[in-house]
């Protein structure tokens, strides 16, 4: 039979704002109240760590708090409290809502499934005995996710497992690099990059599809392409890597690049940056001058970066 941990706790009536905390972090863990002050959770080592935790929280502010282990006289009792059957059916209804809306742009896209993607972590973080319905909705997140970004481009890479070779900048002067026309963030920034750090001499091509890429072009952010995503790098750092580009901010504009292209970890500049470039593409009538047009940006973010590197040594 299984083992149950059980939180019985005695609060100092006047400390309101440690109430309020401990409920939410109560909520948090998915802690089951059984009445007041006596909260339920599986016998597990992360369900202990958290009652461990809030035990404490609870001493510290003058309250008095244990941690005790028991078993229900009916085994099927307790696991009831924490079926969370409903919380993923609710995902599943913003799934359906969130395609009926759709997205506005890929960086909007990514932005609602990263919204969804959230909200179903948070329910199986606190779904102590996964069953049907989070396999389901797995399925659905997944699902979801590939039609959106395909919706709004169809030809970008997928992560690859490889291995990135090594190249020298002097054996890629003067070539012929082809990408996906209609550039957006990951391309432009490669392209940038291309021309100012590895073939100051390169000349473009604009492909409708990946397959109109010649044999004598180096392709790149398209899969099948030289110069494409591999684990978990986009497009824009594989050719840092594949260079050997250490140039002072670069790494610090590739963090920008990264999360408007595939999410991840937040980036102060990134709004500010996607709106610049989602207005000048706009503008432009074509992907030779967009690249005219965004070139002063990406210099200019580089240089900015350069600055505050210099600024915070000592």
């Amino acid at each position: 039979m299984r083992n149950w941990l059980v939180l019985i706790s005695s609060l100092p009536s006047e400390n309101t704002s440690l109430r309020t905390k401990l409920w939410r972090l109560f909520k948090a863990i998915g802690a089951h109240p059984l009445r007041d002050g006596v909260y339920l959770l599986p016998d597990l080592d992360s369900c202990r760590s958290s009652f461990d935790s809030i035990q404490h929280e609870i001493t510290q502010a003058g309250g008095n708090a244990w941690v005790l282990e028991t078993q229900p006289s009916n085994e099927a009792q307790f696991p009831v409290f924490f079926d969370r059957s409903a919380d993923y059916a609710s995902l599943l209804e913003h799934l359906i809502q969130a395609r009926r809306l759709g997205a506005s742009s890929p960086t909007d896209a990514e932005r609602v499934i990263k919204r969804l993607q959230k909200e179903l972590d948070q329910i199986a973080l606190i779904d102590y005995f996964k069953e049907a319905a989070h396999a389901q909705a797995v399925l659905a997140m997944e699902q979801f996710a590939k039609d959106l970004r395909l919706l709004h481009s169809p030809n970008e890479p997928h992560f690859a497992t490889g291995t990135i070779k090594q190249l020298s900048v002097k054996d890629f002067q003067f070539k012929k690099w082809a990408t996906r026309k209609n550039m957006w963030v990951d391309r432009m920034a490669c392209a940038w990059l291309i021309k100012r750090f590895i073939d100051t001499g390169a000349t473009f091509l604009w492909l409708g599809h990946p397959s109109e890429c010649p044999e004598d072009a180096l392709g790149f952010d398209f899969d099948g392409a030289q110069f494409t995503h591999i684990d978990s790098k986009v497009s824009f750092e594989v050719l840092i890597a594949a260079f050997d580009l250490h140039i002072d901010g670069l790494t610090r504009l590739a963090n920008v690049i990264h999360f408007l292209d595939a999410g991840g970890i937040p980036v102060p500049e990134a709004t500010g940056v996607e709106r610049m470039l989602a207005g000048l593409r706009s503008q432009a009538p074509d992907d030779d001058q967009l690249l005219a047009m965004v070139t002063p940006v990406f210099d200019a973010l580089l240089i900015a970066f350069q600055n505050d590197n210099e600024q915070s040594q000592p």
